[in-house]
């Protein structure tokens, strides 16, 4: 739901649909074209006034075209290809925002799983640097050991910055597509899995 109502109120996608709604109706005004066209016009007057005498005439008349050479007919034709054309543009900017949107809570909920696996892993680390410190601090340990610990935290630190810059860039992308970042809803992989044509690529294309 939080996909198709990201997707059809996409300003690409409204403009590209009512450009298809334009180009259906483009198709029923050059039929019309062979139907009857009808013109009236009414007359009213007054002969004299003290007699009370007055008047009133319509005319009516009707046009079709019999024969333009097929002309009408090739037009509807192109109309007729020219809204097919634009059903099936309608089609490739929907399933274009879709690919954006999908790809986008796949970046969110990847970098908020790596967040959290950086953050449990520095929940353990961090307490035993703090150890390890102080046994290099006492003399009693190895610092070359305390040295390597180090190096191995600075580079999850390291890790852990650009994650959680990647994550903030992944969270600002979401909000700008959807207006708000999930707060329980995962993106459902199997639903978008289903909903794929089965098919070689060749044959879809």
């Amino acid at each position: 739901q939080a996909m198709r109502a990201a997707i059809e109120t996409d300003p690409k996608v409204l403009a590209a649909k009512n450009e298809a709604a334009g180009k259906r109706a483009a198709i029923k005004t050059t039929a019309s074209d062979k139907d009857f066209n009808f013109n009236a016009t009414v007359l009213g007057g007054v002969e004299d006034v003290s007699d009370e005498i007055a008047g009133v005439a319509a005319i009516l008349k009707a046009s079709r075209v019999l024969f333009d050479g097929g002309k009408i007919d090739a037009k509807v034709s192109s109309d007729t290809f020219t809204a097919k054309a634009a059903e099936e543009s309608l089609t490739h900017v929907r399933n274009e925002r879709g690919a954006r949107l999908a790809h986008s809570w796949i970046e969110l909920e990847r970098y908020t799983a790596l967040q959290r696996l950086i953050d449990s892993r520095l929940s353990v680390l961090d307490p035993l640097l703090k150890q390890l410190e102080k046994v290099a601090a006492s003399g009693m340990g190895d610092a070359g050991q305390v040295a390597a610990a180090q190096r191995t935290v600075s580079m999850i630190r390291v890790t852990q910055t650009d994650v959680a810059e990647k994550l903030a860039q992944s969270k600002l992308k979401f909000k700008n597509y959807f207006g708000a970042t999930p707060k329980k809803t995962t993106y459902d992989y199997r639903l978008m899995s289903r909903a794929l044509p089965l098919g070689k690529p060749e044959e879809l294309a």
